[in-house]
């Protein structure tokens, strides 16, 4: 990783990471207090896509609905629903929002969100917030000098919670260059499709939007990171030659 990305982003991912590899738990959010997202990782983009819409107004509006009820803070709230659950905690302003399936096995999350909790705890927002800011400027600038993102993919090579990092900045440049997420959603979908048609592996397609495809074939999950993160790096390149 680049020496600009500090100790605490590392361990946002590493709490976003952690809980999404429990099975039946299809998705988590790191939230910073001013609603913008740390990080993130869902096992598929339909499940992104339904958790993104609300995943960034929900901890506000639960923080309003508590104080109107004169009861404090939300600290850690577990919602259950006939189609699964959802897990929500906080610390000094940052939120964890964790996606859970019916399947799950809601005592094992419990004992994961302990284990986590002391990591969570350390994620600080300013901390944070400079190094995505540091991370993702570095990133624009070597696009700019060299006209494409491989120098940084190669530093990554072989750490594919490295290139999920990479792919969550990459994401948030393109999202604030004003690049719509159906445009992104359809880009990554269209990258998933050839790749998976061209390696003739015999899963289903939707195999290659879930983090299962990580121990299914490691090389398979980097090679699809690494080319839906120059498919959106294209993007920006794009957007930024309309200006």
């Amino acid at each position: 990783m680049s020496g600009a990305t500090p100790q605490a982003l590392d361990k946002a991912f590493q709490v976003v990471d952690a809980v999404t590899r429990l099975k039946g738990v299809t998705g988590a959010l790191l939230i910073d207090p001013d609603g913008s997202t740390i990080a993130q990782d869902f096992r598929s983009d339909d499940d992104l896509k339904r958790a993104s819409a609300i995943g960034t107004t929900l901890p506000f509006d639960l923080m309003k609905a508590a104080n109107r009820l004169k009861m404090g803070p939300v600290s850690d709230l577990t919602i259950q629903t006939v189609r699964g659950a959802l897990r929500v905690c906080q610390h000094d302003g940052i939120w964890l929002l964790v996606f859970i399936g019916p399947r799950a096995n809601l005592g094992m999350l419990n004992i994961e969100m302990r284990a986590v909790r002391e990591l969570f705890a350390s994620v600080f927002q300013d901390d944070v917030k400079r190094g995505m800011d540091a991370e993702k400027q570095h990133i624009l600038d070597v696009v700019e000098s060299t006209g494409s993102v491989e120098s940084v993919i190669d530093k990554r090579r072989g750490d594919l919670k490295a290139m999920r990092m990479l792919h969550e900045m990459v994401f948030r440049i393109a999202i604030e260059a004003g690049i719509g997420r159906e445009t992104i959603s359809r880009t990554i979908s269209d990258i998933n499709y050839r790749i998976y048609r061209d390696s003739l592996v015999d899963i289903g397609f939707d195999f290659f939007n879930r983090k299962a495809l990580d121990t299914y074939d490691p090389a398979l999950a980097e090679r699809v990171m690494e080319e839906q993160i120059k498919g959106i790096v294209g993007l920006v390149t794009a957007q930024r030659g309309k200006g």
